[in-house]
């Protein structure tokens, strides 16, 4: 077995995983984990066949006095009552400015038709935290502290997740033995596992407060399976909000997010979604899907080669 396997070689050894181990005992605070292991592993260890730099979130400075007044900035945009109906999630890179116009890649058809509706429509960037207005990307308020503060705060926060869930986490030695047995070292991946689960249980919960502030209706993702998304996606699953995951490039069932799912909870995965696909053969190849996760339709892809 290769030490850094191809998608298609990974995806069969995970499929090992799901069929050998109950994964049903992988249960934090009456939430299944396994989705965000198994993505970890996966993205982990394709990581190691590629730049890891190219996905990362801007780096910024931050003082008391700044962290102070971003909270004073957030707690006056709440007492305003700002009813946003839809939230985009996106990222710099999918973000292309046009005739001093930004437009998103992923979400440019449902910006485009919801605008012309007068919709109540902002996105936020995950690059900074940003909460962003669609016509000119001006910033509303931002994020970015409060994500930075849990970020600190999840990593003691951690200690008491994983003592308190000592027999799930015990799992994760399991699997690690496991991926050596195929040649594969995981261990720095696994180990992450507690503090990624503190991280979107305390994220979840101030975007909790956050969504019923501001009345959000639905919540499309860009890329559901990043860290900060599930953390969104579990909090709008709390707030019954609608959820959509809108493809962003291709896909394939090789995917480890989108194909080739052995294991699902017949109520599905709480940090999974409905998932819209650019057409119809997209939507075919995927085949087996968690359940949970209902491909609602094909639409169409973006045309123009401006918003590749």
């Amino acid at each position: 077995m290769k030490t850094h396997p191809d998608n298609k070689e990974l995806l069969k050894i995970i499929n090992e995983i799901e069929d050998q181990f109950d994964l049903s005992k992988l249960n934090v605070r009456n939430i299944n984990i396994w989705p965000l292991v198994r993505i970890s592993i996966c993205f982990g260890l394709i990581a190691n066949r590629y730049n890891v730099g190219t996905f990362v979130n801007e780096k910024k400075g931050k003082t008391i006095l700044s962290f102070i007044s971003d909270i004073i900035s957030l707690k006056k945009f709440l007492s305003k009552k700002p009813k946003i109906n839809t939230l985009h999630t996106t990222h710099n890179l999918y973000l292309f400015n046009i005739n001093n116009k930004i437009y998103d890649r992923v979400h440019f058809g449902n910006e485009f038709t919801e605008i012309q509706n007068n919709s109540k429509i902002k996105r936020i960037n995950f690059s900074d935290f940003s909460i962003n207005y669609i016509d000119n990307n001006k910033s509303i308020t931002n994020l970015y502290s409060i994500f930075l503060f849990y970020k600190i705060i999840s990593v003691p926060y951690s200690l008491f997740i994983f003592f308190g869930n000592f027999i799930t986490f015990i799992n994760l030695f399991y699997f690690y033995r496991f991926l050596k047995k195929k040649h594969i070292s995981a261990i720095n991946i696994l180990f992450k596992i507690p503090f990624k689960v503190s991280y979107i249980f305390l994220i979840s919960g101030f975007m909790k407060y956050f969504f019923k502030k501001c009345e959000i209706k639905l919540l499309r993702h860009a890329n559901y399976y990043s860290l900060d998304s599930m953390a969104m996606t579990l909090a709008a699953r709390r707030c019954n909000i609608e959820i959509e995951n809108i493809q962003h490039g291709s896909q394939s069932k090789d995917h480890p997010a989108f194909g080739r799912w052995n294991a699902a909870q017949k109520d599905g995965y709480d940090p999974f979604l409905m998932i819209i696909t650019w057409r119809e053969t997209s939507r075919r190849s995927l085949g087996s899907r968690p359940s949970g996760c209902a491909f609602l339709r094909s639409c169409r892809a973006p045309r123009s080669s401006t918003l590749r």
